[in-house]
C-alpha cells in the first residue's frame, strides 16, 4: 500500500498548550506534579463538565482536541469545537485516516487491558463516529477487538488491521470493507 500516515500537530509542551488554550482551559499547576485540568469550555463558550482529576498530556490544534489522562491511565479527550468527550473524540494518537480522509480509525484506552476502537466519517461539521468496531466484531465474528497492532487504509473504503492482544502469539489479521451508499 502507498499509505501515508497522519501527521497531526501535537503540542506536548504545557506552557505552549496553555497559551493556545487561553480562556478555554484552566489548570492547577501549584499542588500537583502534573497539570490538573480544572475548568474547560468549548469554542462556543459552553462549559464542559470536569468530574475527576485529569492531567494534561497534549493539545492537537488542527483537530482542536485536548488529550488528558485519567485514573488507571485512561484516555480522556475533549473536542473543543463541539464539546464532545472521549467516546466520540478518541485519542488523536490512534487516528489513522483513509487515503482521501473520508474515514478514519480512532479509539481510546479505557484503563483496563483493552482499548475501544471505532471508525469516524468526515462530514461538513467534522468527523463523527459511524461504526463501533468493538460491537461489530463481537456481533459478526465473536471476536473481541482488544488491541490493534498495525492498521492502514488501502483506499477510502478498505482498512487492514491486526488484533494482537496476545502479544504477537496469536495475531489475527482483518480486512474491513466499508460499504458506503455514497
Amino acid at each position: 500500500s502507498n499509505y501515508i500516515g497522519d501527521d497531526l500537530l501535537k503540542v506536548t509542551d504545557f506552557n505552549e498548550a496553555k497559551r493556545l488554550l487561553k480562556n478555554i482551559a484552566e489548570f492547577d499547576t501549584e499542588n500537583f506534579e502534573y497539570p490538573i485540568l480544572l475548568k474547560l469550555k468549548d469554542r462556543k463558550n459552553r462549559v464542559i463538565e470536569i468530574n475527576d482529576h485529569f492531567t494534561f498530556i497534549a493539545y492537537y490544534p488542527e483537530e482542536d482536541i485536548l488529550l488528558c489522562e485519567g485514573g488507571h491511565s485512561t484516555d480522556v479527550s475533549f473536542n473543543l469545537k463541539n464539546g464532545e468527550g472521549t467516546n466520540q473524540t478518541g485519542n488523536p494518537d490512534i487516528i489513522k485516516s483513509s487515503a482521501n480522509k473520508k474515514y478514519r480509525l480512532n479509539g481510546h484506552f479505557g484503563g483496563q487491558q483493552c482499548s475501544s476502537y471505532f471508525v469516524q466519517k468526515r462530514f461538513k461539521e467534522g468527523f463523527k463516529k459511524v461504526i463501533e468496531l468493538d460491537e461489530e466484531f463481537e456481533k459478526i465474528m465473536n471476536v473481541w477487538l482488544c488491541v490493534i497492532g498495525d492498521a492502514f487504509w488501502l483506499n477510502d473504503n478498505v482498512l487492514y488491521l491486526t488484533e494482537n492482544s496476545s502479544f504477537g502469539l496469536d495475531t489475527k489479521y482483518f480486512k474491513i470493507e466499508i460499504l458506503d451508499d455514497k
